[in-house]
């Protein structure tokens, strides 16, 4: 924090801070609690009865204040009287007994997950990780290419043919993707057409980070190991791979929380008649009466793309501190 406020001042630097917290509470914290506090607990809604019963009472009362304006009688005034507060007595115990609603601590929203829910999470966990290797293998010899080419004059012409799909909107990307394997291309299955269309959708994030983490790289390292005798392969594990490990660290776990969570693709690509979890998430969320099942699936998705995207950058062998500067790191 301190850092901050050398570089940038006092004022301006109070800024930053104001924007980073607005950003972590609001955008992280508030939503994330939120989700996990309605997911813990049951609403029951006030009973039918009861809410008859205080349409009842209410229209009671209504007459009865009408009577007791229009009454002159000292009398019935009193009588009137002893209605009205009989009534307010008698609203006031409804509301108490099953006017409200109800709110319980439990995990029955949770229970949920057991069965079908469940399956279809595992279901979309193992399409995304699959989608997350085929992106690899895929945009690895691209980032490559574009990483040597980056002293070249070709370097601008090869991002931008990387980059200028992605201008077109994700829904024509998608409908294109259909055409081609869909009913009316090549006839693929669902999950045939899905995973090509996952893959274009998860490169860029892949292609990105690589290709940053491989411009660094001394291309005359390389050379003084091809001098020396070593292998393409030897080359790749022992110097590409270990320079490029953070950037391949950061684009498998984006494309795997992103194939994961993605509802765009799934849904035209399958046109709604698909079983991922995502889709039945929507469905939850959809249903007016499923507000907690609906935030219980959606707390374990998140926990289950924090998950696997931690297990990813473990088994690349890179750890958070890993992707900060080197002066910066502890």
């Amino acid at each position: 924090m301190a850092e901050v406020f050398r570089a940038f001042g006092l004022r301006l630097g109070a800024v930053i801070w104001l924007l980073v917290g607005l950003w972590v509470i609001g955008l992280v914290a508030a939503p994330v609690a939120g989700l996990v506090a309605r997911s813990l607990v049951t609403i029951e809604t006030k009973p039918i009865e009861a809410g008859l019963e205080l349409r009842r009472i209410a229209d009671d009362l209504a007459a009865a204040r009408r009577d007791w304006e229009r009454a002159a009688d000292p009398e019935r005034r009193a009588e009137l009287d002893r209605r009205i507060r009989l009534l307010t007595e008698r609203e006031r115990w409804t509301m108490r007994q099953g006017g409200e609603p109800s709110v319980e601590p439990s995990l029955t929203n949770h229970a949920a997950l057991a069965g079908a829910p469940g399956r279809a999470l595992l279901g979309s966990l193992g399409l995304a990780l699959l989608t997350t290797a085929l992106t690899l293998v895929v945009c690895w010899p691209v980032a490559w290419a574009a990483a040597l080419a980056s002293r070249r004059a070709r370097l601008p012409l090869l991002l931008v043919a990387t980059v200028l799909p992605y201008g077109l909107l994700e829904p024509l990307r998608l409908h294109a993707w259909d055409l081609v394997l869909g009913p009316l291309g090549a006839g693929f299955g669902s999950t045939g057409s899905l995973l090509p269309a996952m893959v274009h959708t998860g490169a860029i994030l892949m292609i990105l980070p690589i290709f940053v983490a491989l411009r660094g790289l001394d291309p005359r390292s390389i050379e003084t190991a091809r001098d020396l005798g070593a292998s393409h392969a030897r080359i790749h594990a022992r110097i590409v791979l270990p320079q490029a490990a953070p950037g391949l660290a950061v684009g498998a776990a984006a494309t795997f929380a992103v194939s994961f969570g993605s509802l765009a693709v799934p849904w035209i690509m399958t046109h709604g008649q698909g079983d991922g979890f995502t889709l039945l998430l929507w469905q939850r969320i959809a249903a007016t009466a499923g507000e907690g099942i609906a935030a219980a699936h959606a707390v374990a998705a998140a926990t289950a793309a924090l998950l696997g995207a931690v297990l990813l950058m473990r088994l690349l062998g890179v750890r958070l501190r890993d992707l900060l500067p080197r002066r910066d790191r502890p």
